[in-house]
């Protein structure tokens, strides 16, 4: 099959990461504002718990799909049957979640007012499963991705303004918010077969075991990411309220969306990191990493200052005034955004590829213990704010183990973009200073700093990269 362009690539995934901001900029501040902050809070908390049997069932099969997928590509036999073992491996971790969901349901108190509630968002997992959505990411076929995500987002959104209309509606508006996934995945049953040609079946037992190891060790990495990601919304529930969980998970989404975009350009990578390897085109992997290192400090560091200083009127544009408490947390998590990007970087882009997930076990594990200890000493007096630094902690952490496993391959260094990417960051904090002296319209505020900013970030742009636009002139004139 023909190689695909990595930027085109980027560019078609960070196209769908961008809609995955627009489509909530509609669907939330509906959702917020109509469910309510302590049934939008309940939501968020019944997602939580979905989120760990989520993990169960995914057991770390996605990279490792990914990974060893895209090394045999070329061959369709071989494809073929490291698909429906993978496939078999997953229906099994599948059925097994499903059994600690239930038991969860049936012994654990707490979510007696929520059973109806999770097993509506969890039907998303066993769709998840049966939609082998990695195999589109071995194929690096991201234009289908891009089309499909569209389509069954503006499905899932006509759904949600034409059935959910008041507070009580927020069961009904966790099957719509699924919709789009459960749509996306039983297509993706029909996509696979005549794209790809592969029919899914079931695998003998006997011939998983020969994944077991690193599905385990990759499953124990994911789940380690998703206790120190969603154990500060679930301690929150437990320890505080549905209301303090609403808070704080308005400061999250609009974090996790801002991340997304970010992280789109790195998930492209993944698969052709995996190939040049099996090919031993090493120098072509060394100059793709170094670019994509400068790629996320040119980028991130002035989005953390935009997100930072541009929080009050993010809040209320996207959530509504009665959510302002969130304001502080959506700040203080922003930071963690430049550790969270670099240890995505260090731990999707180089570990995986290069066999080396063990230590991303090591760093999560480690991670996922600081974030627990931490929640449950300042959740308790300092609720929402404290949940968001236990996150900028553990976001670091990880980070700083990663980058340290990876220092053979790759080292961060002092960067021209990293210069510009700083000094863009301080122009977004005068801008945004000015601009609040003469205004406090939160969407004044917000378009005016970031036209500004952005002009200003592509003069820098023009400059930082005036010679390759030179040669590129030069070779097209030729």
């Amino acid at each position: 099959m023909k190689t695909k362009s990595v930027t085109k690539n980027a560019i078609l995934n960070v196209i769908k990461q961008v809609c995955m901001i627009i489509f909530p900029m509609i669907s939330f501040p509906y959702a917020s504002r109509i469910l309510g902050v302590e049934n939008f809070g309940k939501f968020n908390f019944g997602l939580s718990v979905v989120s760990y049997i989520s993990i169960i069932a995914a057991l770390g099969v996605n990279n490792y799909a990914i990974r060893e997928g895209s090394r045999i590509k070329d061959d369709l036999k071989k494809l073929n049957t490291l698909v429906n073992e993978i496939f078999t491996l997953n229906i099994i971790s599948t059925i097994v979640a499903y059994i600690i969901l239930f038991l969860l349901l049936i012994f654990w108190k707490r979510l007696d007012s929520y059973i109806t509630l999770i097993l509506v968002q969890s039907i998303v997992v066993i769709f998840t499963t049966i939609g082998v959505d990695w195999l589109n990411s071995i194929y690096e076929d991201y234009f289908y991705l891009t089309i499909r995500y569209i389509v069954c987002q503006l499905i899932s959104l006509l759904a949600m303004l034409l059935f959910v209309k008041g507070s009580q509606d927020y069961i009904i508006y966790a099957f719509v918010n699924a919709s789009a996934l459960i749509l996306a995945n039983f297509s993706n049953l029909i996509y696979v077969n005549r794209r790809y040609h592969i029919k899914l079946k079931m695998t003998p037992f006997h011939h998983i075991f020969r994944h077991l190891k690193p599905v385990i060790v990759m499953f124990g990495s994911a789940l380690a990411t998703v206790i120190y990601i969603n154990s500060d919304t679930l301690i929150l529930g437990i320890m505080k309220s549905n209301v303090e969980v609403g808070y704080y998970s308005v400061s999250v989404k609009v974090y996790s969306l801002v991340k997304q975009v970010i992280n789109a350009v790195m998930v492209v990578m993944i698969p052709r990191i995996s190939y040049e390897l099996s090919k031993n085109n090493h120098d072509i992997i060394h100059k793709r990493l170094e670019a994509l290192q400068n790629f996320i400090v040119l980028v991130t560091i002035p989005i953390i200052a935009g997100l930072f200083y541009l929080s009050p009127q993010i809040i209320e544009l996207f959530a509504g005034k009665s959510y302002m408490p969130a304001t502080s947390s959506l700040q203080i998590i922003s930071i963690s955004l430049l550790f969270a990007v670099f240890a995505n970087y260090f731990v999707n882009v180089i570990l995986i590829p290069y066999k080396r997930e063990k230590y991303f076990l090591i760093g999560t594990f480690i991670s996922a213990t600081l974030n627990i200890l931490l929640n449950f000493v300042l959740i308790p007096k300092w609720g929402i704010n404290a949940a968001a630094f236990t996150t900028v902690l553990s976001e670091l952490v990880l980070s700083l183990i990663a980058a340290y496993y990876s220092r053979d391959i790759v080292k961060l260094k002092w960067s021209k973009e990293l210069a510009y990417g700083i000094f863009t960051a301080v122009t977004i904090m005068v801008v945004n200073q000015l601009v609040n002296q003469f205004t406090k319209n939160g969407f004044i505020v917000i378009i005016t700093t970031m036209v500004v900013s952005i002009f200003f970030f592509i003069l820098l742009l023009l400059l930082l990269y005036k010679d390759q636009f030179e040669n590129s002139k030069k070779i097209k004139n030729k």
